[in-house]
């Protein structure tokens, strides 16, 4: 037995002895990669069909539109490039750079008050500070003086007797209580002006840090409005030029690919 083709057996219709009829089936092929080639030889045709209708079919009305304005959008470019910037403009980018350099001249002045600020509450803070630590050296030394000897720290000594002898002056529980009472305050005020001193120190770096940062991006500000004023004042580039006539001529090639006559395959 021999197919007309070659392929795979998929069923066998007849055994061995069987009788065999003229015109019976005896055995059939496995069809489907046969069908796979169907399929890919009509998408074949297809993609050919497509490809022969471009050369035949007029471009699209859209097509043309859209070809069209990108040679005007393209030539008004270059118009724009040759004519220089208009006088508006270079008006309106002059102002700019004179507003960035009040800017930057306002936040020099503004950050350096600021940092002068804060230094001359270190300085408070300083001073306040020594005029606690005095305080406390004399609460604490007249509380310990009443501890260790009892007589009247502010006035020790009343006057002398008859005989010569000093009379001293002792202090009574409520003047006690007193001194003690000024000693904590003392001590308390002491704390609280070392610590107000800490916290001060602190803000003179950071007005510092701030002065650095606010000035360098508000000097980047003058940069920017000084570059885009020298762009307009001086003539174009040769390279920016020659861009644009590349742009014109490849949207009018693109044009004339459109418009061109179909073309004969054959």
């Amino acid at each position: 037995m021999v197919f007309a083709i070659v392929g795979t057996v998929e069923t066998v219709e007849v055994a061995e002895g069987d009788s065999i009829k003229e015109g019976g089936i005896l055995a059939t092929l496995d069809m489907r990669p046969f069908d796979q080639q169907i399929r890919q030889a009509e998408a074949v045709l297809t993609n050919a069909q497509a490809q022969s209708a471009g050369l035949y079919e007029g471009p699209r009305a859209a097509e043309l539109v859209a070809a069209r304005s990108q040679i005007q959008s393209a030539q008004a470019r270059l118009d724009q490039i040759n004519a220089g910037p208009k006088a508006e403009d270079i008006t309106a980018t002059e102002t700019t750079l004179a507003q960035a350099q009040t800017q930057l001249q306002s936040t020099r002045d503004q950050l350096s008050l600021t940092k002068t600020q804060a230094e001359a509450q270190v300085t408070q803070a300083t001073e306040a500070l020594k005029s606690a630590q005095a305080s406390y050296a004399q609460a604490k030394s007249n509380w310990e003086f009443v501890q260790d000897t009892e007589p009247n720290p502010q006035q020790p000594v009343l006057g002398v007797d008859p005989e010569g002898n000093e009379i001293e002056s002792d202090v009574v529980n409520a003047q006690c209580e007193s001194y003690y009472a000024q000693f904590v305050q003392a001590e308390a005020a002491l704390r609280q002006a070392a610590q107000t001193v800490q916290d001060d120190t602190i803000a003179p770096e950071e007005t510092r840090k701030a002065e650095i940062i606010g000035i360098e991006a508000a000097e980047q500000g003058v940069v920017q409005a000084q570059t885009a004023l020298d762009k307009l004042l001086h003539p174009p580039d040769a390279d920016v030029i020659a861009g644009a006539e590349a742009q014109i001529a490849g949207a009018r090639s693109q044009l004339d690919t459109l418009t061109a006559p179909p073309r004969d395959s054959a």
